[in-house]
């Protein structure tokens, strides 16, 4: 075929898009990487802008695009250009601008129920605690007199809640006579602290709810989502990410009026990456789509429709639908397009051998057929030159390409990645408080709604460094929305003296901007200082008031997410003090190579660029390395690459009776995806290391990549 010939069958692929869309028939388009996804997509809606556009401006009406990272909304209305009559966004975005509407009722009505459920957690944690014998005085005779004490005390609790056991002690020492169940309380520091908490929590539970059960405190109640943090704060009246998709789903199932008008509002829903988006999406446009079909089928009207973009191939998180999808949301038209745009045949011919379904790629140009696959590996090989190698590894890859051009290295191993990135004092410390299986997406994941709440302050904190330090930063980038309520002066006076501040690590950027607040606003009024730490951290200027400064404050909340769920042992306690204070004390400059990689910046004098496997979903480069090895990189990875290539090398029989296990299936899956990612990226060079003996998986090996492109790197 020639490339016209394919040019004309692509275009075929399209107008079948276009004629769902004519016929408001709900699809699925299905296209392997590099086949043009996001060009298809923006293609439909110029298509409906171009053929529509009349009809939806008499309605009042919009296209709706969600996608799964700012980024590819960005890249999206980039390639879109300016039109009124398409929305594109992400999920969360478009979820709480349809949800938002309904602060003043139905939303409040959802938000009590949940705290009522977490009330409910609480007071059962605080019955395990009757149990202890250390607290039956408190519970059996004294309770009310324990919670007028600690509801009298709580200044004073705050304030010496980090000190040591003994010196903790001695602060209650004065209320033991008025108090003697305290000095059995007091035997374990660590528990009675916890025990604390538990009772302040319940008290803010019980307080929120009474606050919302009060009609007139309910009328001055809004509650809000908050896209900075990654943790629920439901007393305050505010919520994360996925307690969004949650309320949205649960809104959208009890109120058909909701689903009318969000059906009304925008005929025409595109999703792209859906093998990406999170269930509750989908059922809620599953929903969506059946009131559609109960209320205008009979009439002969339908006048909405669906289109997912994607590829269950290139599902690689775990809260994706993926292939699921086809449960959820059945009876869709499937679409699907098998030619691939961005590589040469050598590395089609290899990615269609991982992905092994019906999608078999061909290239839209027959002349592209000038790429190259080396699959190396490693004879001997220990944890100590591992990263050694890999250098090596990536300056012969230099050889092999013209001089200037750009390498990227998908890195499986995180401690590798630290280290080359320049940041492994801060992987190797966080590992201590963020289990290894959720290293990969609470540390070093590109989207910051999937990082861990405490590494997420981290950021945010790193990020006011960072403005702080760009010239290119404009006060507004500092401040936020002022609404016009502080003078030019007054901000730069502030601004001037956090600019000022001498650090060298990230316990001295909490240290220089708790002095600084100490200094200008001892009573907490200061407005410029307000907005620059809620337009960063959104935080409520005032909640610091009940610390002894910014710096506590910080470490209070970072102590709190952290240990949250964790068994409160004083031994424990201290490590974990111990482990908050090592993290504050890692140097800025990694701390700045971390959220450039966060970032994904990229320095136009870097030859190399370093990823996850997970951060380059999505993207193109012409020289792709790849490191594996049996492992990927935790305890949950164990032998992930090993058992792969160990299956598939396996007769068809014998990979039958194993895929009959769920579990066994759903892992070999996630591999054989990430694998299929990781290899798809590349358009020209591909050059894969192993780091491990391949002898017992070599044949699996072979199968893909073919015995005359797999050596032995010296």
């Amino acid at each position: 075929m020639t490339l016209e010939q394919n040019l004309a069958k692509e275009r075929e692929v399209q107008e079948k898009i276009f004629a769902a869309i004519n016929e408001y028939r709900s699809f699925r388009f299905n296209a392997g990487a590099g086949a043009g996804k996001t060009y298809a997509l923006i293609e439909s809606i110029k298509y409906i802008l171009n053929s529509k556009q009349v009809e939806l401006k008499k309605n009042n009406q919009k296209i709706i695009c969600i996608t799964y990272t700012n980024v590819a909304v960005n890249e999206i209305k980039e390639r879109l250009g300016n039109t009124q009559f398409a929305v594109v966004s992400t999920i969360h975005e478009m979820l709480w601008e349809q949800i938002k509407l309904y602060q003043k009722k139905e939303l409040i009505d959802l938000h009590r129920n949940k705290l009522s459920k977490k009330l409910k957690e609480i007071q059962e944690k605080i019955e395990e605690h009757k149990a202890n014998p250390n607290f039956s005085g408190i519970f059996n005779d004294n309770l009310e007199s324990f919670l007028s004490l600690i509801k009298e005390t709580e200044e004073l609790y705050y304030k010496i809640k980090d000190y040591p056991a003994q010196a903790f002690k001695d602060c209650y020492k004065e209320f033991q006579e008025e108090h003697p169940y305290l000095s059995s309380a007091l035997k374990n520091v660590a528990k009675f602290k916890f025990l604390i908490e538990l009772l302040y929590k319940e008290e803010r539970y019980v307080n929120a709810i009474a606050r919302i059960d009060d009609p007139q405190q309910r009328k001055n109640i809004k509650i809000q989502y908050d896209s900075k943090s990654n943790s629920d704060r439901l007393t305050a009246m505010k919520f994360s990410h996925d307690t969004l998709l949650e309320y949205s789903l649960s809104m959208v199932e009890k109120y058909p009026m909701l689903q009318r008008i969000i059906v009304d509002k925008y005929p025409y829903f595109f999703i792209d990456e859906y093998q990406d988006t999170h269930e509750n999406v989908i059922k809620l446009v599953q929903i969506l789509h059946s009131y559609v079909l109960a209320n205008d089928a009979h009439q002969n009207q339908q006048r909405w429709l669906v289109g997912y973009f994607g590829d269950t191939k290139q599902n690689i998180y775990d809260d994706g639908v993926g292939s699921n999808i086809q449960k959820i949301h059945p009876k869709l038209e499937n679409i699907d397009k098998v030619f691939n745009r961005r590589a040469h045949l050598q590395l089609i011919n290899v990615i269609n051998k991982i992905r092994d379904d019906k999608i078999l790629q061909e290239p839209i140009d027959p002349n592209s057929k000038h790429g190259n696959v080396q699959f190396s590996y490693l004879m001997n090989t220990n944890e100590e030159n591992k990263t050694i190698k890999i250098l090596e590894f990536i300056e012969h890859f230099k050889n092999t390409i013209s001089p200037g051009e750009k390498i990227d290295c998908l890195v499986p191993l995180n401690r590798s990645l630290a280290s080359l990135g320049g940041f492994e004092n801060i992987y190797k410390i966080i590992g201590d408080i963020i289990y290894w299986k959720d290293l990969n997406s609470q540390l070093l994941s590109h989207q910051l709604e999937k990082l861990h709440p405490t590494v997420l302050i981290f950021y945010h904190l790193v990020m006011f460094y960072k403005k702080l330090n760009n010239k290119k930063t404009t006060y507004h980038d500092l401040l936020g929305k002022t609404k016009n309520d502080i003078t030019f002066e007054h901000a730069k006076k502030v601004i001037d003296s956090f600019s000022a501040m001498n650090v060298t690590t990230l316990h001295d950027l909490v240290k220089n901007i708790s002095q600084i607040i100490q200094d200008n606003d001892p009573n907490y009024t200061n407005l410029a200082i307000k907005y620059c730490l809620n337009n960063f951290l959104v935080i409520n200027y005032s909640e610091i008031k009940k610390y002894d400064s910014f710096y506590e404050y910080i470490q209070d909340m970072i102590y709190q997410i952290t240990l949250e769920k964790q068994n409160w042992d004083e031994a424990q306690k201290e490590e974990n003090e111990k482990i908050i204070a090592a993290i504050l004390n890692v140097n800025m400059t990694e701390w700045l190579n971390w959220v450039s990689f966060i970032n994904e910046e990229r320095n136009e004098n870097t030859q190399v660029i370093y990823h996850t496997y997970h951060g380059t979903k999505g993207a193109e480069y012409d020289n792709v390395a790849i490191i594996m090895e049996h492992h990927f990189g935790s305890k949950s990875g164990k032998n992930k690459f090993k058992n792969y290539f160990s299956h598939i090398q396996s007769t068809l029989e014998e990979q039958d009776i194993k895929l009959l296990d769920i579990n066994y299936k759903k892992q070999f899956e996630n591999t054989q995806n990430l694998i299929y990612v990781a290899c798809s990226r590349a358009k020209k060079n591909l050059h894969i290391l192993y780091l491990d003996d391949i002898s017992e998986i070599k044949k699996g090996i072979e199968l893909l990549f073919d015995k005359d492109n797999i050596n032995v790197f010296n």
